[in-house]
C-alpha cells in the first residue's frame, strides 16, 4: 500500500512545516509520498495550501513520490499538461481521477479496489486489511491508531 503523507505531515498534522519543502523532503526521506499543494501566480509555482506560501521549481513537482494537489485552475491545466507531474483537482468533490488514472477519494464507504483514500482525522476510524485492496492512504499521521491501521 501507497503511504501518502498529507502536505508532509506523516507523524500528526504540524501546520508551521506543512507543505514546505525541507518538511516534504524528509517525509519522502523516510520513505513516504507526499501530497502538495501547489499554486500557479503569473508564470511561478508556490507550495500552501489556503494561499501562495513558498516559490518552488516545476522540477520540484516532477519527482515520482510527489501527488500534486493543484490548488487553481490555470495550475491544475499546466501541470496536467506535464507528463512528469502527478496531479489531480479536487474542491467540494467527493471523488476525482488524477493525472495518471488513479481514484483520489474522501468517501470511506466507496469500494477500495484500486483507490487512494484521503484519511482525515476528524473521520471515523476505518480498518484496512490486504482484502481491502486498497492502492494507498493519504493521512496526516501513519502512527496514530485511530487514524489509520494498515
Amino acid at each position: 500500500m501507497i503511504k501518502i503523507a498529507r502536505r508532509g505531515n506523516y507523524a500528526g498534522r504540524n501546520k508551521d512545516r506543512e507543505n514546505t519543502s525541507t518538511y516534504i523532503d524528509e517525509a519522502i526521506s523516510k520513505g513516504y509520498d507526499v501530497m502538495v499543494d501547489v499554486w500557479l501566480v503569473g508564470n511561478r509555482w508556490y507550495l500552501g495550501h489556503h494561499f501562495p506560501k513558498e516559490e518552488i521549481q516545476l522540477n520540484f513537482l516532477e519527482r515520482p513520490a510527489i501527488w500534486t494537489h493543484a490548488m487553481d485552475l490555470k495550475g491544475y491545466v499546466s501541470l496536467f499538461n506535464n507528463p512528469k507531474v502527478h496531479t489531480f483537482w479536487i474542491n467540494n468533490d467527493d471523488m476525482t481521477y488524477t493525472s495518471k488514472n488513479i481514484k483520489w477519494t474522501r468517501l470511506s464507504h466507496t469500494s477500495h479496489d484500486g483507490i487512494i483514500y484521503i484519511r482525515h482525522p476528524n473521520e471515523a476510524l476505518i480498518r484496512y486489511t490486504e482484502s481491502t485492496k486498497l492502492l494507498g492512504i493519504c493521512t496526516d499521521n501513519f502512527f496514530d491508531n485511530h487514524q489509520t491501521t494498515a
